[in-house]
């Protein structure tokens, strides 16, 4: 039996002795679903739950940990996720959830829940979910602008509570991650060593999760970044990235999906606005960032949701001319 991991370094065949084979592939694109879970899977996924279960016996954080062994307990697809990542290799899976594990905790991604960011933020699409792909894949956007070097964190904490709450509803399927880099700027890079380092961490939260990484409209900051950090990407993540622009994107969304500020013609609002939002200042404090840190996002993301608003105001009298 063969599990086709379309586009990756290889295809993995399993055994029911966790043995592995691998060989080579040169087909491109990754299926939207997970394979069917058959026995020979089964006996690997309750491998790795024991696993886990003995491990949280002499980890007190891992035996704490809420949702991260919940959906474990719950889904297959869940634990497939991350045997599909290290190839079937139990030991090595079990590795990477528990580091994962680690990370949920944290950045304390339990403790929040969408209204713990600010209202501007979901006005200006900082972070959102909106239709799917053509293949059927949820799709997360970020506009990259909106995260400074300084609320990188913040960016992590955002898109780990998008992955609790959503990835139950789609537990099968791989997302889409599109990284508006339009008006992205030197001052918008994460050019810090930590930012960088836990930005390629993050990935870990959910393996398997992302289908394709998209860098959408990247300039020349943007550019100039990726190729001086690509030799330290793992090759995991570099295999599924890729530069778009507002033609090839509709190779993986169609236009009338895509948001307008996109070259798409799929109206807005982009975002559901959770009730009792924190202020800028509430969700930054609420984050834990530094005050020199908290100020600069004040200043910035005031700045940036009047550039919005501005921008929604022309769009709305070129509609009526």
């Amino acid at each position: 039996m063969t599990v086709k991991e379309q586009g990756s370094v290889g295809v993995v065949a399993p055994h029911t002795n966790g043995s592995s084979t691998t060989t080579t592939t040169s087909v491109q694109r990754l299926p939207s679903q997970f394979d069917t879970i058959t026995p020979e899977y089964q006996e690997l996924i309750q491998r790795f739950r024991d696993e886990v279960y003995r491990r949280a016996q002499e980890n007190p954080r891992l035996a704490a940990s809420d949702w991260p062994l919940k959906r474990m307990r719950e889904s297959d697809y869940f634990v497939m996720r991350f045997l599909r990542r290290k190839r079937y290799n139990v030991d090595r899976a079990v590795k990477q959830f528990v580091n994962a594990v680690e990370m949920y905790e944290e950045y304390n991604c339990a403790k929040f829940n969408l209204s713990h960011f600010p209202l501007e933020n979901f006005i200006m699409n900082a972070v959102f979910q909106h239709k799917e792909g053509l293949l059927g894949h949820p799709v997360i956007y970020v506009r990259v602008k909106y995260f400074l070097p300084c609320l990188v964190d913040y960016l992590v904490k955002f898109i780990g509570v998008y992955v609790r709450d959503i990835e139950p509803k789609y537990e099968s399927q791989t997302f889409l991650l599109v990284l508006d880099c339009q008006g992205i700027g030197f001052v918008n890079i994460p050019y810090e060593p930590r930012a960088i380092s836990t930005g390629i961490k993050a990935y870990n939260i959910l393996p398997m999760g992302i289908h394709r990484i998209l860098l959408h409209e990247a300039g020349r900051a943007m550019s100039m970044f990726y190729s001086a950090i690509k030799a330290i990407i793992p090759v995991g993540i570099l295999g599924r990235i890729e530069f778009t622009n507002k033609n090839s994107i509709q190779k993986y969304i169609a236009k009338e999906n895509l948001p307008d500020f996109m070259g798409g013609t799929s109206p807005g609002p982009y975002c559901q606005v959770p009730e009792d939002c924190f202020s800028v200042e509430e969700s930054l404090r609420h984050l834990g960032l530094e005050d020199w840190a908290v100020q600069k996002g004040i200043r910035l993301t005031k700045k940036w949701y009047q550039e919005e608003i501005e921008r929604r105001q022309v769009n709305e009298k070129d509609a009526q001319q």
